[in-house]
Order: structure tokens, then sequence, then C-alpha cells
């Protein structure tokens, strides 16, 4: 189908996608007051956290390469809700020592893109997320 008959998902989003030329500046989400904020231009909005940081010695301990399971074991997920994202999150995410995230972004037709989708791994499930949907919680 031609690309004028696909519904474009920032359509629909609450916050619309910043095209301006303006500066970027990060959208924060506050731990303590659950709010979100609008960080700095220009500066990192977890430079400090990121400078202070350091890495568990179980983390930095040598491990045997494991490699993926096959798909028909179904360790496969797909998150396309608040239900799907917080069950991730408190199911699998928080039991796990180990995690990897992947992003991939869309910036046809957008000056500083979007992100169109996530994948999170374990060491023994994989989510794909569908960002578009659930751009307000995540």
């Amino acid at each position: 189908a031609p690309a004028t008959a696909i519904a474009r998902p920032q359509l629909s989003f609450t916050r619309p996608t910043d095209n301006s030329v303006a500066p970027f500046r990060p959208l924060i989400f506050d731990l303590a007051t659950h709010e979100l904020t609008y960080g700095e231009a220009g500066k990192h909005p977890y430079q400090s956290a990121i400078e202070g940081f350091s890495y568990p010695a179980e983390q930095l301990r040598f491990r045997e390469e494991l490699l993926p399971a096959p798909l028909v074991q179904g360790n496969l997920h797909f998150v396309t809700s608040v239900e799907d994202l917080q069950s991730m999150i408190d199911t699998h995410l928080a039991t796990s020592k180990e995690i990897a995230i992947d992003l991939e972004h869309h910036d046809i037709h957008s000056y500083q893109g979007i992100t169109s989708l996530m994948q999170v791994s374990t060491r023994t499930e994989d989510f794909l997320v569908d960002v578009f949907p659930l751009r307000d919680h995540l």
C-alpha cells in the first residue's frame, strides 16, 4: 500500500514529536515524584549517575557464551500493552541479573526522529516491545 494509506503512529502521540530546530531537551521520568520533566539542552540527564557508576564484580566475571534458544521453544514475547509491559518488568526483568536492550530508530520525515522498536532480552527470554502504543509509559 502507498505510504499515504498508512496511518502515521505519531499522529496518536499525546506528546507530539518535536521537529523544530530548537536544541534537543531530553524528557526525564523522575522516580521520586513520578513526573516527566525536561532536562537541559546539551547536558546528558544521567551524567552524574554514569560517572559515579561502578560495575558489580559479578558482571565482570568471565562467563561461557550462552547461545539463544530456538524460536520454536516459545521464549519470544510481544509486548503491546501496558499490562504486557508491567508483566515483562515484574515477572522477567526484575528477577534477571543481566538484560540486553536494543533500540531501533526512525528518522524519515522527522528532524529528531522517534524510537520505533525496543528489543529486550534476558538469558532465557526475548521481548519485542511495540513502543508506539506504549510511548507514554516508557
